[in-house]
């Protein structure tokens, strides 16, 4: 469990920080607050502090100073900082001590808590100890992957592109996507001169996404997806050992609002795709069957909630022979395999024998017929079930009880409270053994939920948002669009496209 300080001299602040928080959700069992940097320091020295929100204008030490000689003794505390002054001169010291990010004063709090969030996700992914490329930050890695993931406000993002020179007036982006086949793999000095090259052409930004992806974000002008898989193909001829990667590439859009759609079709195609092939896999986002898959993916849920395994071979079966009649056999294998291989990474994301093991009964499937593909999904049931038996009791409970009781408005903090248990101490435990906080399992659960309402029904969104136990309509969409990349009502209609033939 981990411990945050929190650094003011106005008491209206830290009374902010401390109650407009739900600090135990994270697993943090302990917050702290001093008035100023001297203090701040105090109880660094003598306390374990794992994430540091201070102040850039205190008494007796200033916030920047703080973080400046904490540094040389405690270099791996991750830091928010606070100030009510935007000059540039501020921001560009707090991005070269590598603090997480760097909020405006009066505080946004939902800024606030997607920043604490990514701090922490750091924290249980240890990113903070991992050693960066020259030029790297911390503090830039986070504004771009908040980009990617549509977690940043249009106005957040202006703001600290002046700080990241991001030039969000380019007329199209396009994100690139490079995963490891295997851990031995060295994929920097590649990554560098594909960067040298990228230059050249677009406007290019570089990060690593914690999901274990490599991602570039392109921007310019007529971007054209053959010549960026041209450029990728120059490169790679002096790098053999690219030959033990995935690279996919996001469709092109036009709005810097939408380079979340790029980035999640290109992290798409590398979820789904066989790792075992011999070469460079180089996939292309497909907009059309992407839409098919999401759909799948939610019905693969239902279906593995279902505890009659009668019912559930009836329903399976049903499901295929539908998929059958307007595709092929093999297109059909491809798109339920691929369907599978997402849910498992979105739910069983720690899980990486897991999703070997689903990878290699998929390279079996011949897919003779409607019931040598359910024989497939049965698998993948069984696996999925045998994954979960593994984790804690307590965890498993939880699970079940998010699967129930999605609809309903729950939280960490009641549900831990009808158990019995410390919230602190169950947030760390669920953390860690699922690779997601409780709220985001609750949100994912209620998306797939959410998704398969869409696709089924004709509700209004808001009544979309009503039945999966989301709070309001604009957090629906919110969350939505974190999700996939693009609106509730914009994913409808490009389903409907589909549907009519014209994706």
């Amino acid at each position: 469990m981990y411990s945050v300080l929190l650094a003011d001299d106005e008491r209206s602040v830290l009374d902010t920080l401390k109650e407009s928080i739900h600090w135990q959700q994270f697993g943090i069992d302990t917050v702290l607050e001093v008035n100023d940097g001297l203090q701040a320091l105090d109880v660094i020295a003598s306390r374990k502090i794992d994430l540091l929100i201070t102040d850039i204008r205190m008494p007796r030490m200033d916030g920047l100073t703080l973080i400046r000689q904490m540094r040389e003794q405690y270099p791996d505390i991750h830091c928010i900082l606070l100030t009510a002054h935007g000059e540039f001169e501020y921001a560009r010291e707090a991005i070269r001590l590598n603090v997480e990010n760097y909020l405006l004063k009066p505080l946004n709090l939902e800024e606030l808590e997607e920043t604490i969030e990514k701090a922490l996700d750091n924290l249980y992914d240890h990113v903070g100890a991992r050693k960066r490329w020259e030029g790297e930050t911390l503090f830039g890695d986070n504004i771009l992957l908040r980009w990617l993931d549509h977690t940043i406000s249009q106005e957040e993002l202006s703001e600290r592109a002046t700080h990241l020179d991001l030039n969000l007036f380019l007329p199209q982006y396009c994100v690139i996507c490079i995963q490891k086949k295997n851990e031995s793999v060295v994929v920097r000095p590649f990554c560098c001169a594909l960067r040298e090259k990228l230059d050249m052409e677009y406007e290019t930004n570089f990060l690593w996404d914690q999901r274990d992806h490599h991602v570039f974000i392109l921007g310019g002008q007529d971007l054209k997806i053959e010549q960026i898989l041209r450029l990728i193909h120059q490169t790679s001829k002096y790098f053999p050992e690219m030959d033990r990667t995935a690279i996919s590439i996001g469709e092109i859009v036009s709005n810097p609002a939408e380079v979340s759609i790029s980035y999640q079709g290109a992290r798409r195609q590398l979820d789904t795709a066989d790792l075992s092939n011999e070469g460079m896999i180089l996939l292309v986002d497909n907009e059309g069957e992407s839409i098919l898959t999401d759909t799948l993916i939610t019905q693969f849920d239902s279906l593995f909630q279902l505890q009659d395994g009668d019912d559930r071979q009836q329903q399976t079966l049903a499901l295929i022979s539908s998929l059958l009649e307007s595709m092929t056999i093999e297109d059909t294998v491809q798109l339920v395999g691929g369907a599978l291989m997402q849910l498992f990474t979105q739910r069983l994301s720690e899980k990486q024998k897991v999703k070997r093991q689903l990878q290699s009964r998929l390279r079996m499937s011949a897919g003779a017929g409607a019931e040598d593909i359910a024989e497939m999904v049965n698998y993948a049931y069984l696996l999925y079930q045998h994954t979960i038996s593994d984790l804690s009791p307590v965890v498993q409970r939880a699970i079940s009880f998010i699967q129930e009781h999605y609809a309903e408005q729950i939280s960490i903090k009641e549900y831990c409270a009808m158990c019995k248990m410390s919230t602190p101490y169950f947030g760390h435990l669920f953390k860690t053994e699922t690779g997601m906080f409780f709220n985001n399992y609750l949100n994912q659960c209620r998306m797939c939920n959410a998704i398969a309402l869409l696709h089924e029904t004709d509700c209004k969104v808001n009544d979309v948002a009503e039945r999966c136990g989301f709070t309001t309509p604009s957090y629906f969409i919110s969350c939505f669009k974190k999700q996939m990349g693009i609106s509730p009502v914009k994913y409808r209609a490009m389903r409907a496209k589909r549907e009519n033939g014209k994706i």
